[in-house]
């Protein structure tokens, strides 16, 4: 008689479990916005791309750690990446603070040249792998990369445009701020220097 009750509970139990969301009212998502945004959230898929820029993302702010034990800054640089849809372009970018002195064009350059010692230290061949070191980042980790583009590391290196702004101490007294921009492998001659 005690297995049959426990059973007979079991079963109910059950029941009200797998009943329970089909009696409840349904509730119109405008009502609740947080479970439309879950909804969303959970039905949009990261891409390569996102997972990319991401992995390019954390390396930017471990390469900027490095900034600051060094003294070219006593704050944390910002760092980031974003897709440009229009130019069809994926910009990475340091801007980092000048903790004593006026941004200068040399500063500017050394941050550059440091921050893709960095980066393409990562990479087996040093500097003149930085497009493997690209490719590395938007690749599976596993299978499923045997149809990627042939031409994938030249094409990461066109796409992806690096900038570093170097800003002043004190904004309120000083606005002007040095951004020096280019491709990943570029040499420094090569870098575009702009003072605003």
């Amino acid at each position: 008689m005690r297995v049959i009750r426990k059973t007979a509970y079991s079963i109910a139990f059950a029941l009200c479990t797998v009943l329970s969301p089909l009696t409840a009212p349904s509730a119109d998502p405008a009502d609740n916005p947080a479970d439309e945004t879950v909804r969303w959230l959970i039905n949009e898929p990261v891409t390569l791309l996102d997972l990319g820029m991401m992995r390019l993302r954390d390396d930017l702010r471990e390469a900027s750690r490095t900034l600051v034990e060094l003294g070219y800054s006593v704050r944390e640089p910002r760092v980031g990446t974003y897709y440009e849809w229009r130019e069809q372009a994926i910009h990475a970018y340091v801007a980092i603070r000048e903790p004593y002195a006026k941004p200068s064009e040399q500063t500017c350059l050394a941050i550059f040249e440091r921050v893709m010692r960095h980066l393409s230290s990562k990479a087996p061949g040093g500097s003149r792998s930085v497009g493997w070191y690209l490719e590395s980042l938007f690749l599976h980790e596993g299978m499923g990369n045997a149809d990627k583009p042939k031409k994938m590391q030249e094409a990461l290196l066109n796409t992806i445009k690096f900038e570093v702004s170097v800003l002043p101490p004190d904004p309120m007294r000083d606005s002007r701020k040095v951004n020096c921009s280019g491709r990943m492998d570029a040499e420094l001659g090569d870098v575009a220097v702009t003072a605003s």
